[in-house]
């Protein structure tokens, strides 16, 4: 294992910026992409059998996020854990930080299900005034949090693997997931074959469905000899100790995720109040972003161990080289995304649904939020970096003034002293001002880690 260290170590210190980054982000970008898509492609479906439905999902989506958080938190603290304690040799912690995250899979998953069980339908009435969009809405939220314990469990799971060094297989289970649930939405929605007709429930039984038989994949995965540790429970205990670190990394992460639940609640909140239909539009926007800017996020998990590692070694060209290159990238990335929201924001909308209400109220509202998006991309690198040397609390605030407190108020603003249509503008005046406090930030700080220097 001390080989497989100095070799890695090596390589992050000697090979190529543009090799290594290419590398180790092809596995990120492709799981983030694949994400992105199932999650346009779960909403196309939907879209397709009522604008309703499509208001409903978009609706709760805010609600699954917060499973996504926690889920995705909890599994990043885990990954770091536990390649920590292997590093230092101790398997005997790296085992039980594994046993301690499974067991909060299913203590997550059963408050979860209880919380989704009794509170589905005020948590859809708080956000939709309409009743049958809010009845779609507490249908799915219902399914979805009962059935919880689906989405927790392969998350973690994946991420203890990859804490073993294991990228591959949890990629593969990743694709296997989203390709499954993407085959059970027609059937399960439109009622293909012997299949009822189930429509919005249809899509939240088809995600949970998936992510129960890619968990099976992931039994099997995690009790394999060869991995460095099995998770079987001989000589488990408590430790206090294992919950705080993991946390530790943890936390950040799940505060980042739960950011992005409040904007989109903010917003829907705040659209849906004039007219719901919008909700809807909102909805489109962040799934079709998403397939922008979850691989610019697979990108940034490469560029976080190259700056991180040479930033530790004092290497400050590596460190400029690595962030210029990624940060070309990303802008690339956003602004292939910009344009595509800007030429064909009809043709986006009509992947979804070809309701004449629904896109004359989401073209202008396409293209207006996306205005600045190659911005959110050098945001995101910037945001990264930060991450990479430490300083998480940067892009903690950035986030928190980006997605939360320059946007809602924004938002609400132009849309009690203006229109629905002048409330979108209130996305790319956000996106403008944190790029703009993140790169004034980041230079201020760059001088203190002495990073202006050629010195190597």
């Amino acid at each position: 294992m001390g080989n497989n260290q100095t070799k890695g170590a090596h390589r992050l210190g000697k090979e190529s910026i543009g090799k290594l980054l290419w590398s180790l982000s092809v596995p990120g970008v492709v799981g983030m992409a694949t994400q992105a898509l199932y999650n346009i492609v779960d909403s196309i479906f939907v879209g397709r059998y009522s604008s309703e439905g499509l208001t409903a999902v978009s609706a709760a989506f805010p609600m699954q996020m917060i499973i996504i958080a926690i889920a995705v938190g909890t599994g990043i603290g885990a990954t770091s854990l536990i390649s920590r304690y292997l590093g230092q040799g101790n398997k005997q912690d790296a085992k039980l930080a594994a046993e301690h995250t499974l067991i909060l899979c299913f203590v997550y998953g059963a408050l979860t299900a209880l919380l989704g069980f009794f509170l589905a339908k005020p948590m859809a009435h708080f956000f939709v005034d309409d009743p049958g969009i809010a009845s779609q809405a507490a249908d799915y939220l219902r399914i979805i949090f009962v059935g919880s314990i689906g989405l927790y469990f392969p998350v973690c799971s994946n991420n203890i693997l990859r804490g073993q060094g294991n990228t591959f297989y949890p990629m593969l289970v990743l694709l296997l997931g989203a390709g499954l649930n993407i085959l059970f939405d027609p059937f399960l929605i439109f009622g293909l074959g012997p299949f009822p007709t189930l429509g919005v429930k249809g899509a939240a039984y088809a995600t949970i469905l998936a992510k129960i038989i890619s968990g099976l994949f992931l039994v099997y995965l995690l009790f394999q000899r060869e991995n460095d540790i099995i998770p079987d429970f001989r000589g488990y205990h408590f430790s206090p100790r294992i919950l705080w670190e993991l946390y530790q990394v943890g936390l950040p992460t799940i505060a980042f995720q739960l950011l992005g639940s409040i904007a989109v609640a903010g917003m829907n909140k705040l659209v849906g109040s004039i007219e719901p239909l919008a909700i809807a539009a909102v909805g489109v926007y962040f799934r079709l972003q998403s397939f922008i800017m979850m691989p610019i996020a697979g990108l940034n998990q490469g560029l976080t161990p190259i700056v991180g590692y040479n930033y530790g070694k004092q290497d400050q060209k590596r460190v400029k080289e690595a962030i210029w290159k990624a940060t070309v990238a990303a802008l690339v990335m956003a602004t292939a995304g910009l344009l595509a929201f800007q030429l064909f924001p009809r043709q986006l909308l009509q992947l979804f649904n070809s309701d004449e209400a629904l896109t004359g109220i989401g073209i202008p509202a396409l293209r207006r939020m996306t205005l600045a998006m190659h911005f959110v991309g050098l945001f995101m690198i910037i945001s990264a970096t930060f991450q990479a040397v430490g300083r998480g609390l940067p892009s903690l605030v950035l986030s928190l003034l980006r997605q939360v407190i320059f946007v809602l108020p924004l938002m609400a603003y132009l849309l009690s002293h203006h229109s629905l249509e002048a409330c979108w503008y209130a996305v790319p005046i956000a996106d403008t001002l944190a790029a703009i406090l993140a790169i004034l930030w980041i230079a201020v700080s760059a001088r203190k880690w002495n990073l202006s220097s050629e010195r190597n």
